[in-house]
């Protein structure tokens, strides 16, 4: 399976993904949220 922007979408539709801890820490950083991230992808 290739991890496509389709399959990005539709795994934040299904709210079926997780975030990394690494990830999180850069959003956290950033002064993002997660609904902004979501939205952004």
């Amino acid at each position: 399976m290739s991890i496509t922007p389709e399959f990005i979408r539709l795994e934040i539709a299904k709210q079926t993904y997780e975030i990394s801890l690494h990830a999180d820490d850069e959003r956290i950083a950033d002064g993002l949220t997660v609904s902004q991230v979501e939205v952004a992808l």
